[in-house]
């Protein structure tokens, strides 16, 4: 799951998760977007994790994340903190 949060992407880990760990210890991350509506669209981004969100302000941003795709909150059963990742290289694959 993942948004847009201003200029940056956000997307939502456990920070004790491999995912958090690994991203604590080295910043640089790659996702792959693909369009809900269009399976053959999307995009591949690469940056950096420039802000942790942690506290009722991570979780403001999880559970817009979460709502847009399920349409309620994100049960609170675990540590979650919201990543925002600044784009640096963003690339549109085009078939045909």
């Amino acid at each position: 799951m993942i948004d847009i949060e201003g200029d940056y992407l956000a997307f939502f880990t456990s920070p004790n998760s491999r995912k958090g760990r690994n991203l604590h210890a080295d910043d640089r991350i790659a996702i792959s977007v693909t369009d809900r509506e269009n399976l053959v669209r999307g995009a591949l981004v690469r940056g950096r994790v420039v802000k942790r969100v942690g506290g009722d302000a991570g979780w403001e941003i999880v559970d817009r994340i979460f709502a847009k795709y399920t349409g309620g909150p994100y049960p609170r059963r675990e540590d979650r903190e919201a990543y925002l990742v600044e784009p640096t290289h963003v690339i549109v694959p085009t078939f045909g």
